[in-house]
């Protein structure tokens, strides 16, 4: 089964890892970061935001053909961090109904 590669790695507000340290150290091996924001480069390579801004500056891809302007310390390629897993609890439909019918029963 093909990859698809249109979907982002991450979500926002979702917490991820850090897997090595940027040169500039704003990213720490093994710390957790928040996901701030998304976007894909043209060459299809997708950067995070984690939010530690700093000076604006003018960065280019590791592609070597596409610019960005942000702020130093908030971008980074996103094969730089992996996802903490998450656990929910599961619910099922019969108890949404349960809990939710007294609620739309008396609006």
């Amino acid at each position: 089964m093909k990859d698809n590669i249109n979907l982002p790695p991450f979500y926002v507000g979702q917490r991820v890892v850090a897997l090595n340290n940027s040169s500039n150290g704003a990213r720490v091996k093994d710390n957790v970061y928040v996901v701030k924001g998304l976007k894909r480069c043209g060459c299809g390579r997708w950067l995070i935001d984690i939010g530690d801004v700093g000076e604006l500056a003018i960065t280019q891809c590791k592609c070597g053909r596409h610019d960005f302007v942000f702020a130093v310390n908030e971008w980074h390629y996103a094969d730089a961090f992996a996802p903490i897993e998450s656990t929910f609890s599961a619910i099922t439909l019969s108890e949404v109904i349960e809990i939710e019918t007294p609620l739309i029963c008396s609006n």
